[in-house]
Order: structure tokens, then sequence, then C-alpha cells
């Protein structure tokens, strides 16, 4: 059996209507999507999630179920699997003690990485190391000691992306 709810089975909230655009906002995702004011995902995440994490919960029930022949209840909600995907952001929280925000387009902890403006139409850009960096700084003749590494060039993101976008 599986059973999705909006807010949790039991608790408070266990009755709530579960509705995506509320999960995402109580899940604390639209507080880091968007560039200024919290910002939905363009797409039911939470309703989406919250199906692929029971649909996963049923096969390892169904795998149980062939090797133990007992079978098994799967829950999962809305809120938890907004808040399940915040891996990245929890651990920028827990290990740096910093509290993630919207940036918009671009990674919080690497840089270049995002969206960039041209001549006509916006490309993306993912430069995972200083060795990619080196090779599209020299691409793009931006020759500039803050943008060195990237702790330097996530420094200096504003910068940075001012200067890959006049190149």
């Amino acid at each position: 059996i599986l059973s999705i709810t909006g807010f949790g089975h039991d608790g408070p909230d266990g009755g709530r209507a579960g509705y995506d655009q509320i999960a995402q906002g109580e899940g604390g995702l639209m507080s880091m999507t968007g560039e200024s004011a919290p910002t939905k995902v363009g797409v039911p995440i939470a309703d989406l999630l919250a199906g692929m994490n029971g649909a996963y919960g049923v096969v390892a029930a169904l795998y149980e179920r062939s090797r133990t022949g007992l079978g098994r209840v799967v829950r999962t909600s809305l809120l938890s699997s907004v808040v399940g995907v915040h891996a990245y952001q929890g651990t920028r929280w827990t290990v740096a003690h910093e509290v993630p925000h919207a940036l918009g387009n671009h990674h919080p902890s690497i840089a270049p990485y995002g969206l960039f403006h041209t001549g006509d139409a916006p490309i993306q850009i993912a430069c995972g190391n200083d060795t990619q960096w080196r090779a599209l700084s020299g691409l793009l003749g931006i020759d500039d000691d803050r943008f060195a590494s990237n702790r330097t060039r996530v420094g200096h993101r504003d910068d940075l992306v001012a200067a890959m976008e006049a190149a």
C-alpha cells in the first residue's frame, strides 16, 4: 500500500490538504528559487518528487515481500519530498553555517556556473574547476586575479558575470 499526503500522516498537519506550491513554500524551496522574491519551480516538483519517492518505496517493499513474504505500508508526503531535496543546501548550513538564498540562475558555490546574457540569446555555462576556467577565460580574454580560483570567483560573482557578459 502506498499513501502520499501533503504534510505527513500524523502530527498537527496530518490532515491538511496537500498542494504543490504550498509544499514548495513551506519546505523552503521557493526561498532558494528565483532572484529576489520567493519563486515556485516551473513544474509541480513536490507532486512529482512525492510520486517518485512513493514508487521507489513500493519497489523496495515488493522486493522485501519477495524475500520475506511480509507486506509493508509505504508513506511519504509532498513536504518531506521537498525537504529531502535540500541535501546540498542542508549541508551548506550544517557545515558552513551559510543560510541558502536565491541566486537566480547561478550556482551558490561554483562560478561561473549559470545563465549568461550574450548579444543574441542567453547561454548556459558550467565551469566546474580551475582548469576549465583557465581555458574559458583564455577564450574570453579575461585575465583578472580576482577570478584566479573558484573561491575568489564566487566572492566576486557579480564582477565575474559582468566581465563574461561584456566579453
